[in-house]
């Protein structure tokens, strides 16, 4: 894959993070398990870009699909539950 792929994927797994977390009229129970399935999809997804290209940077790749540093330097979806 290329860094065009990254990308594209990187900008889809971002807007479903958005949607999830614009989600209002859910209940709190159901929005963790879909907050819980976009990051597993992340990291499997994350994975296999790694897997594909030797110059695929996995933090960047993060950051993009909707992940954040927390202050310590370590990652978390922007989606976690609040």
């Amino acid at each position: 894959m290329s860094r065009k792929h990254f990308v594209n994927i990187a900008w889809a797994l971002r807007q479903e993070a958005l949607r999830i977390l614009d989600e209002t009229t859910i209940e709190s129970d159901a929005r963790f398990d879909r907050q819980r399935q976009w990051d597993r999809d992340v990291i499997a997804m994350t994975n296999v870009c790694d897997g594909s290209n030797g110059n695929f940077d996995r933090g960047r790749f993060l950051v993009a699909a909707g992940y954040t540093h927390r202050p310590d330097g370590s990652m978390f979806p922007m989606a976690a539950p609040r």
